[in-house]
């Protein structure tokens, strides 16, 4: 009888937490047929579609990143600790999508592109008084 298991895969362990902890089994393998299938998936949820992709990155690549989604590691740390701290997903959604466009009307009116870091610094300063906020009321 195996009682231990051992291993440096990090998919694996994700998985073992999932199952162990939070979801059914077959709900787990349901997502997990859904998703071989060999298609474009439309998601829709940006925000949660671009977190979701951060987290694969944590744990498939050695945390050298070019893309876009994860040049500004103190939005998605920030982000972790909103979600900890009981912000729900809706309200960080909220918060992405109104400093986008905070930022958005700001830089037109400066005749220069919107950057995406001033978007997620926005955001983060959002994010930290909300986080703030809840931990006060604990």
């Amino acid at each position: 009888m195996m009682t231990t298991y051992t291993t440096t895969n990090k998919l694996v362990v994700l998985f073992y937490l999932l199952m162990r902890d939070e979801l059914p089994t077959s709900k787990l393998v349901g997502a997990i047929k859904e998703c071989e299938k060999d298609q474009e998936y439309v998601l829709t949820s940006g925000y949660l579609a671009q977190y979701a992709e951060d987290l694969v990155g944590r744990l498939t690549t050695s945390g050298d990143c070019d893309d876009s989604v994860c040049t500004n590691e103190e939005f998605w740390k920030v982000v972790d600790e909103a979600f900890l701290a009981g912000v729900t997903e809706s309200e960080v959604s909220d918060v992405f999508g109104s400093s986008l466009t905070t930022v958005s009307r700001w830089k037109s009116h400066k005749g220069a592109p919107c950057s995406e870091t001033q978007v997620r610094k926005f955001a983060v300063d959002k994010l930290k008084e909300m986080i703030s906020n809840k931990n006060k009321q604990e």
